[in-house]
């Protein structure tokens, strides 16, 4: 069995010594203690034959005795002559197994180590294992200065890493003064008052080049070999090893399944400090090149760290233009802000940073003011076509947020825009071409922009793009009214999200939004396990330097949101319905725009009119008005109330001009106005017309599955229906698919009653006055009236007994 071997290996001042002084003496002073023998070894046992003498005599008495022995031989560095070596390990070989050898060096010994690890007999200590350990720092410091706080202690540390000649060092420092907050600070900006000795004697037997790597790779905190190369050229990894067979301590961590490597905190202070001070010029360019390699290999937060240290302005610029869209879609905008400092905050660059910061937290204000900013501090040189095409898409997102009109000259600036040269920037810049495009109605252009930025952004461009490409690919087939492609693009958008966790972004609470109303318009039930359960209940809000609030989820997609939980959930409450309203109403009033906000006013209608909110229907037909003008989508949601007040002549009035338009509009829009169309016939008795209009609608709506329109006017609808035979656009499948839908409102038992008619019903049954019902129902005795009538028509009957003996005989109330 062979003997155990200790080597304890670390740079000068670490307290090598002072720890063996402290081990034998314990030793020694311990009951039954092992025999215990010292050697510290110099320069002059170079010489073979004296080595192994002094070594033979040492080991003698310490094997003259029974029991466990240990022979210390310190300084074994000064020994490097191959014969005095080889002489060396012929003696520890030998020794007995009862007998422990130390060795301790300042670099590792040519000996056989390996051998000795692999047999088992090999124990190392390294720097770190003999570090001064906090407690010991403290007292050290209160020995020469008093109490100390506990961050102060901490700070030591930080920088000494324990290495003990360092702390002394520091200790003696901070002694000094009257200010140790202060005396410590200055130890952290000027680390060479205390690592000149101890880490200065440990670099000064380096080879030059492998000097220059230490101090090239010290502008780092830890590094991977790709970094290493980076900064010290091709034979990086043959002088890092070099460095740690001469005694530089290296640590090793795996990070991510990758290997870093990192220098002592205290050569790597004292390093950084040398080149800052010996070769700024160089100082700086390692910087920037560390910052380039950390951001290609994903490592954003500390690639921007590093540009605080780069004063060129250009390199600053051409560095956030590149890698700084990435980083705010990395959620690490403000943080990256912050590392590039008050210094380089002034730059443009960093202002256009800023403006796509305030955006992604839903800030349009926020983000006019750094582009305003950005523009009044442009120079020729920071004023470059790529510089000019962000801010230009910067401001088309901001006023789409916030609602206000894309001038003409901004979309033709980001559209002529040539590549910056980051995918990222691009693809950005181009995703806001489209949506411009898309908001000005050319939806075929703006297709062909989105489907290029995807395509970009699918070979290298950040997750968060790419789904933004599928959320407004998704948003524009929304726009048109194509059910079926708008329903397959947003499941996929929210399936990417998911896989990319990105489920809290804006951009899947859209695409959420498009699929709930997908599910409305296609007159289904969200499952209560469904995704979509989870992402429109999201109330999170980012707060405004203001104090003021903005949904995570957007406004448009808590109306989308509001109208699920209305019509899509099992069992929908009051409230959710009154929440249609209000989401309508704010969207309007805080972010408007035509061709996407207009595309909800008559689904939002449609969902109060038919629960007879009347207040909030007609606040929300008048905002709508106001906002749009007299656009199709308004048109439509005023025929709808009209015709729910009865008013078939204004209904038909309305419809007359969107049903003869010849311009492009959505596809749900144009069944909506066919049905209502075929319903102001139908109740005008003009029978022929309506089943000419209800057959428009229903070829309309066949092949995307559009059916709450039919849903919404149930019975009218019903009977209908009888007179539409297969054929000519319209298929048996769809028609009995509409039946079933039909009879899923009325749940077998009626032609289609509104809830609120449903109400009325039961409170006409009480025989209660309509003045009285109206009171306890807070509707006007018109609206009662109204739906009084209604419900009438669809159980064809003409009395309030006729009414009450109907419903009674289908079932719609007790007997």
């Amino acid at each position: 069995m062979a003997a155990a071997k200790v080597l304890v290996c670390a740079p000068a001042g670490t307290g090598k010594t002072t720890l063996l002084d402290a081990w034998v003496a314990n030793h020694e002073e311990a009951e039954a203690a092992p025999n215990t023998a010292r050697l510290t070894l110099d320069a002059a046992d170079n010489d073979a034959a004296q080595l192994q003498r002094r070594v033979r005599d040492a080991l003698a008495g310490v094997e003259s005795q029974s029991g466990p022995g240990v022979l210390v031989l310190d300084d074994v560095h000064s020994v490097s002559d191959a014969g005095a070596l080889a002489q060396l390990t012929a003696v520890i070989e030998s020794v007995p197994a009862r007998i422990t050898v130390v060795v301790a060096a300042r670099r590792v010994p040519d000996l056989a180590w390996s051998k000795y690890a692999s047999d088992g007999s090999l124990t190392f200590l390294g720097v770190e294992d003999i570090a001064l350990e906090r407690d010991s720092i403290a007292e050290i410091l209160a020995a020469h200065r008093g109490r100390v706080s506990a961050d102060d202690v901490d700070a030591v540390l930080d920088l000494t890493g324990g290495w003990a000649g360092a702390v002394c060092s520091a200790a003696l420092f901070v002694g000094t003064g009257g200010d140790v907050r202060g005396a410590i600070d200055g130890l952290l900006g000027r680390p060479r008052q205390v690592s000149g000795y101890v880490v200065g004697e440990t670099l000064s037997h380096l080879p030059a080049d492998v000097l220059r790597f230490v101090l090239s790779t010290s502008v780092v905190e830890r590094f991977t070999t790709e970094l290493l190369e980076d900064l010290a050229g091709e034979y990086a990894d043959l002088h890092l090893y070099e460095c740690e067979r001469l005694g530089v301590p290296v640590r090793r961590e795996a990070v991510d399944g990758e290997v870093n490597y990192s220098w002592h905190p205290l050569v790597r202070a004292h390093a950084r400090a040398v080149l800052r001070e010996s070769d700024p010029e160089l100082y700086r360019r390692l910087h920037a090149v560390a910052a380039r390699s950390l951001a290609r290999s994903g490592h954003t937060r500390a690639a921007f760290a590093q540009l605080a240290a780069v004063s060129e302005e250009h390199i600053v610029e051409e560095f956030v233009y590149r890698y700084g869209p990435a980083a705010v879609f990395d959620g690490l905008g403000d943080t990256v802000i912050a590392a590039l400092g008050v210094r380089n905050g002034r730059l443009p660059c960093v202002r256009l940073l800023r403006a796509l910061v305030a955006l992604e937290a839903n800030d349009p204000n926020g983000a006019r003011a750094h582009l305003r900013a950005a523009g009044s501090s442009s120079t020729d040189r920071t004023s470059s076509p790529a510089a000019e095409c962000l801010a230009a898409a910067l401001g088309i997102e901001a006023d789409l947020i916030g609602g206000r009109p894309i001038p003409g000259d901004a979309v033709d600036r980001v559209e002529n825009c040539r590549s910056t040269g980051s995918i990222d920037s691009d693809c950005y810049i181009l995703v806001q071409c489209a949506a411009a495009h898309m908001l000005s109605g050319r939806f075929a252009r703006s297709e062909r922009v989105l489907k290029e930025a995807l395509a970009l952004a699918d070979v290298g461009g950040h997750p968060r793009l790419v789904l933004r490409c599928l959320a407004r690919l998704a948003m524009l087939a929304a726009a048109r009214g194509e059910l079926v492609t708008m329903c397959s693009r947003a499941g996929h958008a929210v399936e990417y999200a998911v896989e990319h966790a990105l489920v809290d972004r804006i951009d899947a609470a859209q695409c959420a939004a498009i699929a709930c109303m997908c599910a409305y318009h296609r007159g289904e039930k969200l499952p209560d396990d469904s995704l979509l359960h989870g992402l429109m209940s999201n109330d999170a809000v980012h707060v405004r330097p203001d104090g003021t609030t903005e949904s995570v989820t957007g406004t448009h997609a808590q109306v989308a949101f509001a109208v699920a939980r209305a019509r899509c959930l099992a069992q929908p409450k009051d409230e959710d319905v009154d929440a249609v309203g209000h989401a309508m109403l704010t969207v309007m009033g805080h972010s408007p725009h035509m061709n996407l906000t207009s595309n909800y006013v008559v689904t939002a209608v449609a969902v109060l009119v038919e629960t007879g909110r009347s207040a909030l229907v007609e606040d929300v037909v008048q905002r709508a008005s106001e906002t749009f003008g007299p656009n199709p989508d308004v048109q439509v949601a005023r025929a709808l109330v009209a015709l729910d007040a009865g008013d078939t002549s204004t209904a038909e009035r309305l419809l007359r001009p969107v049903l003869a338009s010849k311009s492009p509009q959505s596809r749900i829009l144009s069944v909506q106005a066919w049905v209502l169309a075929a319903v102001t016939e139908s109740r005008s008795r003009r029978h022929s017309d309506a089943v000419v209009s209800i057959r428009r609608a229903l070829t309309l709506a066949e092949a995307h599955l559009i059916v709450r329109p039919l849903m919404n006017f149930a019975a009218d609808v019903a009977e209908l229906l009888p007179a539409i035979r297969p054929g000519e656009g319209v298929s048996q499948q769809f028609l009995d698919h509409v039946r079933a839908k039909l009879a899923d409102v009325s749940a077998g038992r009626n032609p289609g009653l509104t809830p609120t008619e449903r109400l009325v019903l039961v409170k006409l049954q009480t025989g209660k006055k309509l003045k009285d019902i109206s009171k306890e129902m807070h509707l006007s005795v018109n609206t009662v009236r109204t739906h009084a009538r209604n419900l009438y028509r669809k159980l064809g009957v003409s009395s309030r007994n006729q009414a009450i003996e109907a419903a009674v005989r289908r079932g719609l109330l007790p007997p």
